[in-house]
């Protein structure tokens, strides 16, 4: 180590001068990287690290990655009717998407019908008007949904949601106890980034506990709760600021369900996180979602007295931010999606 010491800083020395250089986190980037900078924050390979599906996770929480399976394909769409958006959803299940995600419009999150003043010019924008249960049987009109996972970007009114799709499929005939589906429900970030919430903060907050219990004890396989990043870090947080108030509505989250009664462990199990894709720095973004899952798994160990490994893993859904893709640049566009994909893929989501 101390050859190696001595060799960095000869090699300091020749190309000292250079301009200094940050990251859009405002992370100082060094003119080249070795072994001691590892040793020089107490980082031990096997110690701190660790290996892929172990404590802390640093490498991914399952050892074979997506070897063993390939990721769930579903692409985030909505429609300006039901009627249009069931045809669309149909198209895909062709096409062999292994998911459908419905994106609902800004009058619906907002708990407003469509006919009301305050949603004009509103309607169908930028999803699907979901106004009734009607709405939502014409939107699966010919689509099993116990068969097949649902995601319903909705936050504010997750509990109207979940009831409607538990009505749908009892009406289709399925069993609504095999329901498979991701439900935001996070109510915090909407008054920290976005703001369609309905209610003030502490009524929000029960209905989003009430949802996440309910759940826990009725529909084991629906995740009723997503505690998202993304809209943090679209809203112009930097990358670290918009991770910390994730984990603050988290443990927010997790503070209510104990006040109720609920079981934090029985929560980790449907619990998911949804975070951003990469901005424009490929190996910092890496870095953000490897660092993410080590502080995950010992928030819940070290704040909450988790140590069953399985609530530890920190499961990540990604999408790509619209942020950086201006809409001039559409050729662009794609190689920045694609090398946001890859650093989600080398990051481990």
């Amino acid at each position: 180590m101390r050859e190696l010491q001595e060799a960095y800083e000869a090699w300091n020395g020749m190309h000292d001068g250079a301009a200094e250089v940050r990251t859009d986190g405002g992370i100082p980037v060094k003119k080249v990287y070795t072994p001691l900078d590892l040793a020089a924050i107490g980082f031990e390979y096997t110690k701190d690290l660790g290996l892929p599906g172990e404590f802390p996770y640093t490498r991914g929480i399952d050892p074979h990655g997506y070897r063993k399976s390939p990721w769930v394909r579903f692409q985030y769409a909505g429609r300006a009717s039901a009627t249009e958006l069931n045809a669309f959803l149909k198209r895909q299940l062709q096409e062999g998407v292994t998911g459908l995600d419905v994106a609902v419009d800004l009058p619906t999150q907002m708990g407003l019908d469509s006919d009301h003043p305050l949603a004009a010019g509103e309607v169908g924008k930028v999803g699907v008007p979901m106004c009734s249960l009607r709405d939502m049987e014409r939107i699966f009109d010919g689509i099993d949904v116990s068969k097949v996972h649902v995601t319903i970007q909705t936050n504010s009114q997750s509990f109207v949601t979940l009831a409607y799709l538990i009505a749908v499929a009892e009406t289709q005939g399925g069993d609504s106890a095999k329901l498979s589906s991701f439900f935001q429900n996070d109510i915090l970030k909407e008054f920290i980034a976005r703001g369609t919430h309905i209610f003030p903060p502490e009524p929000s907050m029960r209905l989003t506990t009430d949802v996440i219990l309910y759940c826990a004890q009725h529909q084991p396989h629906i995740s009723p709760q997503m505690v998202c990043e993304y809209h943090m870090r679209d809203a112009g947080s930097s990358p670290i600021e918009s991770l910390a108030m994730m984990f603050g509505d988290a443990i927010a989250y997790a503070d209510a369900i104990v006040e109720r009664g609920g079981s934090v462990e029985r929560y980790l199990k449907q619990l998911y996180i949804f975070i951003t894709a990469n901005h424009r720095e490929f190996f910092e973004e890496i870095a953000r979602l490897r660092a993410a899952r080590r502080m995950w798994a010992k928030l819940w160990r070290d704040r909450y007295g988790i140590t069953d490994p399985e609530l530890l893993k920190c499961r990540m859904i990604e999408f790509q931010t619209g942020t950086p893709l201006p809409a001039q640049d559409p050729e662009n566009n794609i190689i920045r999606i694609a090398m946001s994909v890859m650093a989600g893929a080398m990051g481990g989501v």
